[in-house]
């Protein structure tokens, strides 16, 4: 109950949904097969929020924001298709286009802020990107990472790594 739903297919399946909005195309849509039982969403744009079935708190601004969320809680996502892959994991802020937008399996904890960045990562964790590209195309576990600037972290791997400056650590491995 209480909820505010505007679009087709928004909040389709939520009707265990409390204290969410769902505004766009499939915003908020949920899983037919699990009628969606999840608490203070908001999801603002098409496909925005598209797969939640029990996540809790999460906030999705732009085309496609936490579009594969289930369960994940906690997610702050501005920027089209910012955070659109990750489906379980909790407590991750993406800002930009495309800001962490690859699998980010099991990654939690995660702070992106730049478009394209961290657009590829599939395995990260207690990280804080920021620029443009920073950490772009890089897929191998950056975890406890810290990658600032212009493509800092670009193509590189590195678990517990800091990189500061333009280009810093572009290709590196290690």
């Amino acid at each position: 109950g209480y909820n505010i739903a505007i679009g087709n297919d928004a909040g389709k399946y939520g009707s265990n949904a409390n204290y969410s909005i769902f505004m766009g195309y499939a915003a908020g849509e949920g899983d037919s097969s699990n009628t969606s039982n999840n608490d203070n969403n908001t999801g603002i744009g098409h496909m925005s929020l598209k797969a939640i079935t029990t996540g809790d708190d999460n906030l999705g601004l732009g085309y496609r924001t936490l579009n594969a969320n289930t369960t994940g809680s906690r997610n702050l996502a501005i920027g089209n298709n910012a955070l659109d892959l990750a489906d379980t994991e909790s407590d991750n802020i993406a800002i930009g286009y495309d800001a962490l937008g690859g699998a980010v399996a099991g990654g939690e904890k995660n702070v992106v802020i730049g478009n394209y960045a961290g657009d590829a990562l599939d395995d990260a964790g207690s990280t804080v990107i920021i620029g443009y590209q920073a950490a772009s195309n890089t897929s191998a576990n950056v975890s406890n990472s810290v990658m600032m600037g212009y493509r800092a972290g670009y193509a590189s791997e590195g678990y517990a790594t800091v990189l500061l400056g333009y280009n810093a650590g572009k290709g590196a491995n290690g």
